[in-house]
């Protein structure tokens, strides 16, 4: 059997390490063995699991590393890559890069939605955490702009952080009292800023939906990414 190893960016929310764990399980479930371990705040961190298994024999399978990372930020680029680089010698890492974002995504966005009663004609706002690389942000608004290219209702991309279209912007020209838009969360786990995009939505009256860890779709398109 394969080994994964998921890396998780971890947060002061306890809720974040829960639902990693919960994500470990239902892959799990679906035949995919992986464990997880963060990057800061919560443990296993990278550097105590790489540590925890470095006396693996030479002839051990090798360990298929993604970095549970939605765009190709500081943390994919220039984190994980460095803390991969100081494995033991005797461990053979196989680093497939960040699980980023595409159309295997897309019935989960959808599935989101549906579950926060709105339909492919609901105008949303999908509000990412944000990043202060240009190029991250660029990669994430081509993506939901080729979500936004497969439903009828309108597209916005906003950002909790950083440079871009504020959420609570997005929300002020996202609907109207009688087309309300739904604010999409284009984050794995509930944390600070889910719940900072939260709670903007709620002052506003807007329906948000749940992180992506949310919908069954997620967990199903996660098996098959870490399959492939």
């Amino acid at each position: 059997m394969s080994s994964h190893l998921l890396i998780a960016h971890g947060s002061p929310d306890p809720r974040h390490a829960a639902t990693m764990s919960r994500l470990v399980e239902e892959v799990g479930s679906r035949g995919v063995h992986c464990e997880v371990a963060y990057l800061e705040h919560d443990s296993p961190t990278v550097e105590e699991w790489l540590g925890a298994h470095s006396h693996a024999p030479a002839d051990h399978e090798p360990v298929a590393v993604t970095g549970l990372l939605l765009a190709p930020g500081y943390h994919a680029q220039v984190d994980v890559p460095q803390l991969l680089a100081n494995a033991s010698p005797t461990q053979t890492i196989d680093d497939l890069g960040p699980l980023g974002l595409g159309s295997w995504l897309n019935p989960t966005l959808d599935d989101l939605v549906t579950r926060s009663g709105g339909s492919p004609s609901t105008p949303v706002i999908v509000t990412a955490a944000g990043s202060s690389r240009a190029d991250a942000s660029a990669y994430v608004a081509q993506f939901v702009k080729q979500w936004g290219s497969t439903r009828p209702g309108s597209v916005t991309f906003a950002v909790a952080t950083g440079q871009g279209l504020t959420v609570a912007d997005a929300i002020l020209t996202g609907g109207t009292a009688d087309d309300a838009a739904i604010v999409v969360l284009l984050m794995i786990a509930p944390g600070v800023l889910a719940d900072r995009v939260a709670d903007l939505a709620a002052a506003a009256g807007v329906q948000v939906t749940g992180t992506l860890s949310d919908s069954p779709a997620f967990i199903d398109a996660l098996a098959g990414r870490l399959e492939s």
